[in-house]
């Protein structure tokens, strides 16, 4: 909730609500924390998740099978922000298929 007041507050001239806020996640191209130069102008970085069961294929930017006999697989740098409802449809559709899960 702390980051969807901080982004509501940074939209305030576009009078951003938060009941009509939404998260919304991209994979960024850094696999580790270290190549990251500088923070993003709003959001956060997140680093050090793991997948379970499928890992993250980088030139297709999508989830794939897991390794024989690897059970985790490293997530790369993700970069969480939000967005009105409205505007997370329409990155989500636009994007095709994606997938909501957990993060434990």
């Amino acid at each position: 909730t702390g980051r969807k007041q901080e982004v509501t507050r940074m939209h305030k001239a576009q009078a951003w609500a938060l009941d009509d806020i939404a998260y919304y996640t991209e994979m960024k191209t850094e696999e580790r924390l270290e190549q990251v130069s500088r923070g993003p102008k709003e959001g956060v970085y997140v680093h050090g998740l793991y997948l379970d069961g499928c890992r993250w294929n980088k030139s297709e930017s999508t989830l794939v099978e897991s390794e024989p006999k690897k059970l985790f697989a490293p997530v790369p740098v993700l970069w969480v922000t939000a967005v009105t409802k409205s505007m997370a449809k329409a990155r989500y559709s636009a994007m095709g298929t994606t997938y909501e899960c957990p993060c434990y």
